[in-house]
């Protein structure tokens, strides 16, 4: 459509989206010029209105990969370095999701005790937690279908060689995201497939009986009286957009993405 001689988007909806993934067409008319006969065809992209980021059947995935610095010594946990398969969300959304990583990493790392791992549930996802009794933590976030004791498998081999690369220096670090450690892009797409990971840290499958794993809800993580959403609102983490994507989220159950 034109108005005053200038292309603009128009909304329609789109029937034939399943009701449990509530979603609009977006038509966007591309011109060359400003006369009408010269405009191409549509782009028609479909924009679900929901959370739930593309995947295949039944493959389990680890979306964010974080390791923090923590402690008595700083107010807030301190992400060192971090690696994130955003490939599953639409371009547009991927700054958002990023931020969301390290917002919920912060979080919990600032909410789980040293030495202990715990999962946190929310919603579709999980996100694994070890804080190391030195400060040093690790953060998980996977779809719930991947296997905890997997990922805190993964974990421990990652600030094992996180430590052996880097030393003590991690221990005075407080600009965000300042570590280089290209080892950590490895480990994500190592971990990708659980399965065959597995193959590799057998060594380890004893985890589940000689560590204790905490399985939480995001409710019961959190200290009495907060709420996700006035933390989410607070967070300098998250920019104005990534604040309205949550709300629009919770409101529609799923995440954005454009495919």
């Amino acid at each position: 459509s034109l108005r005053n001689g200038k292309a603009f988007f128009s909304i329609v909806e789109n029937n034939k989206v399943r009701k449990a993934s509530p979603a609009l067409d977006l038509l966007v008319v591309r011109s060359t010029t400003w006369d009408p006969k010269f405009l191409q065809s549509p782009i028609k992209t479909h924009l679900p209105l929901a959370p739930t980021p593309k995947r295949t059947k039944n493959k389990m995935k680890i979306v964010g990969l974080t390791i923090l610095r923590t402690g008595k010594d700083v107010e807030e946990p301190i992400p060192l370095t971090t690696a994130c398969d955003l490939s599953s969300y639409g371009y547009f959304q991927r700054q958002g999701v990023k931020e969301m990583l390290t917002f919920f990493s912060k979080t919990f790392t600032k909410r789980t005790a040293p030495g202990q791992r715990q999962s946190i549930t929310h919603e579709s996802y999980v996100v694994h937690c070890y804080v190391r009794s030195d400060g040093l933590a690790g953060v998980v976030t996977s779809d719930a279908e991947y296997p905890s004791r997997v990922a805190f498998v993964l974990l421990t081999q990652l600030l094992e060689e996180f430590l052996q690369t880097v030393g003590d220096s991690w221990k005075t670090v407080t600009a965000p995201e300042s570590v280089a450690f290209p080892p950590i892009e490895t480990y994500l797409q190592k971990y990708q497939d659980p399965a065959a990971a597995d193959k590799v840290t057998k060594i380890q499958q004893d985890l589940d009986e000689t560590t204790s794993v905490l399985h939480k809800t995001i409710d019961s993580v959190l200290e009495r009286g907060e709420k996700l959403d006035s933390l989410v609102e607070k967070s300098d983490d998250l920019s104005r957009q990534s604040k309205m994507f949550y709300k629009q989220a919770k409101k529609t159950n799923s995440c954005c993405v454009i495919s």
